[in-house]
This record gives C-alpha cells, sequence and structure tokens, in this order.
C-alpha cells in the first residue's frame, strides 16, 4: 500500500517523499522479480480521492522492465493528480482486509 496524495507531490520538492515512495516501490518490485513461485502480491495505492488505486494485481507481477517502470510513472502521475483530501485509514482497511481474505496469516 503506497500513499500517493496530493501532499507526497507537493512535498516531494522540499523532502523527495515522493521519490522515496516510488524507489521504495521499484526496490520491492525489483526484489521479488524472478521469485514469483514464492511470493504473491499486489500492489496499490491510496490518495485524497481513493483509498485503493490498484498498481499490481496479485499474482501479475510485472515480467518486463518497462511494465515496472510504468507502476512507478502512475504513482507518480496519480499523486500529481490526486484532489486534496485524507483516505489512509480507509486504505489500510481495505488492505489488511484483503490480506486475510488471500490468506496471507503469517506470510505478512
Amino acid at each position: 500500500l503506497l500513499d500517493a496524495s496530493a501532499s507526497m507531490a507537493r512535498g516531494d520538492a522540499l523532502d523527495g517523499r515522493l521519490h522515496r515512495m516510488a524507489s521504495t516501490a521499484a526496490l520491492l518490485i525489483e526484489a521479488l522479480h524472478g521469485f514469483e513461485h514464492k511470493f504473491v502480491y499486489n500492489m496499490s495505492m491510496h490518495s485524497g480521492g481513493t483509498a485503493d488505486a490498484p498498481l499490481l494485481e496479485a499474482g501479475r507481477p510485472p515480467a518486463e522492465e518497462g511494465e515496472r517502470a510504468r507502476v512507478v510513472g502512475a504513482l507518480f502521475a496519480h499523486a500529481w493528480s490526486a484532489p486534496s483530501g485524507d483516505n489512509s485509514l480507509q486504505a489500510v482497511r481495505r488492505a489488511v482486509e484483503a490480506a486475510g481474505r488471500a490468506g496471507a496469516g503469517e506470510g505478512i
């Protein structure tokens, strides 16, 4: 679950917060590449406009470098166009419930 709120975009010039969030997403995607047989994950983001904007579907990780770059680009695009507001708690609630439905259990 990634924060793609308008405040992330606005504050990025001050402290690089959006770039760090994008770097974290890229790091996770790259680290899990090649381990699709072992890990199933999804990625979504939240902002003032939504509590759940999917980036990656579970079981469908980006296979090619261009697809991985698209995920990072989508994070930036969403943050720069997001309305102000806060859906953080709703987003975390949805993510935890989704992990529970997926049977993640101790694997989280």
